[in-house]
């Protein structure tokens, strides 16, 4: 089979689609296969995967890191990592199905472009000034900070938090269910004391009014509804972030994911271990909590005080199972 822009993003869409990819993440796979494609036609005239070679590749991470875009700037290195790892990926496949015999990405190093990127989270103290200067007026201040509450809380993302039924939120058990998170898969979520108070004043107070206005049955179930009487889409949870932020603290850099990342940093910073965080956050792999997480440096002087036996003043032997938690942790 010719495996050209058709045929191959014909056979790797169904692939992706099957592995319980996302639509959105489908379209970015896929974007940046076609990018591929057109590089390898307009640089060396190829169309054929099967025609490509390791020194084409080189050619192509070398017209990444080198073309100007739009703006005049280069690529950036997540840009073009994200990129070489698509189409690696794709060789991969390509030749675990037997498409091809040979993946011109065999003893090619990319490492250099493949540098985690830290991301970006708030202090401690902004977010509690955020969170605590959203007064509550009226049905929306109380919807719109239990739901900032629920995600800082709980480190959902706003996609899952949309989602969420009445059915899903177990307030005397203090869990929530998040049902087909990103890959697909449901996971359970603990509720703390804070969120669990939030949730019971907008649901007392607060929903049954904005339950008036809701017409859909399907909707009527919904945890959190918008001023149209409709469920409160993802759109309308980051537009009502960007609202509150630009009314509280119109230079904090605030966005639904940077609640999430924020969430896992601060409870990391205060000792919960990072296996027990990527199961709270939903994450497939570890290395993606590291990446979406990150200490300071007064954190790791603080654990560093806290654990050492040679600092923290206790010259008794630390049991086995301290230096476990420190090390998974």
């Amino acid at each position: 089979m010719n495996l050209n822009r058709g045929n191959t993003g014909h056979i790797f869409k169904e692939y992706l689609k099957n592995k319980g990819f996302s639509s959105k993440t489908v379209y970015l796979y896929l974007r940046d296969i076609n990018c591929f494609f057109s590089r390898m036609k307009e640089l060396l005239n190829k169309d054929d995967l099967r025609d490509v070679k390791s020194q084409d590749i080189m050619k192509y991470m070398s017209y990444l890191k080198n073309t100007k875009i739009k703006n005049g700037s280069k690529y950036s290195y997540a840009t073009i990592s994200r990129r070489l790892i698509t189409v690696r990926n794709l060789f991969k496949f390509l030749l675990r199905n037997e498409y091809i015999i040979y993946n011109p990405f065999d003893r090619l190093d990319i490492s250099m472009f493949n540098r985690k990127k830290m991301r970006m989270s708030v202090s401690r103290e902004s977010m509690n000034n955020f969170l605590d200067m959203i007064t509550c007026r009226d049905y929306f201040d109380i919807r719109d900070r239990t739901i900032l509450e629920l995600m800082y809380g709980t480190g959902i993302r706003v996609s899952e938090a949309s989602k969420l039924t009445l059915k899903d939120i177990d307030l005397h058990e203090g869990r929530l269910l998040v049902r087909e998170g990103k890959w697909k898969k449901d996971r359970i979520v603990p509720l703390g004391n804070n969120v669990i108070r939030w949730l019971k004043i907008y649901l007392r107070r607060s929903r049954k009014h904005l339950l008036k206005k809701v017409k859909n049955v399907d909707d009527r179930e919904r945890v959190f509804l918008s001023n149209k009487g409709q469920g409160f889409s993802i759109k309308g949870i980051q537009e009502m972030i960007r609202k509150r932020r630009k009314e509280t603290d119109p230079k904090l850099k605030l966005t639904a994911h940077i609640i999430r990342h924020s969430f896992a940093t601060h409870i990391l910073e205060n000792g919960a271990g990072i296996k027990q965080v990527k199961e709270i956050l939903g994450h497939k792999r570890l290395d993606t909590t590291v990446c979406y997480t990150h200490f300071n440096v007064s954190s790791l002087k603080r654990i560093m005080k806290q654990y050492h036996p040679r600092e923290n003043e206790l010259y008794d032997e630390v049991k086995r199972s301290v230096y476990i938690r420190v090390l998974e942790g």
